[in-house]
C-alpha cells in the first residue's frame, strides 16, 4: 500500500489526494482571514469595492492565487 495512508479504518486516501485536500484547506484560510481583516471596514466599501472584493473572492475560490511555497 505505498503512496496510501489509512483514514477511519478501511479508507484510504492517495498522497495526491490529500495534498488537494490540503491545497483547499490552505485556500479557505484565505479566504476566512480575508473576512476577519475586513470585517470591521466592510461596511464602509463602496458598491466598486465591493464587487472588486467579489471578483477577488471569486478567483480564489476558483484557485487563482499565489501560495506562499510558490513565492
Amino acid at each position: 500500500m505505498s503512496g496510501t495512508i489509512s483514514i477511519k479504518g478501511n479508507l484510504f486516501m492517495s498522497e495526491k489526494a490529500i495534498i488537494q485536500k490540503i491545497e483547499h484547506l490552505e485556500t479557505m484560510i484565505v479566504q476566512l482571514n480575508d473576512k476577519i481583516d475586513n470585517f470591521l471596514g466592510l461596511e464602509e466599501v463602496s458598491d466598486q469595492e465591493r464587487e472588486e472584493i467579489d471578483q477577488l473572492q471569486q478567483g480564489i475560490s476558483n484557485g487563482e492565487y499565489v501560495s506562499l511555497d510558490d513565492l
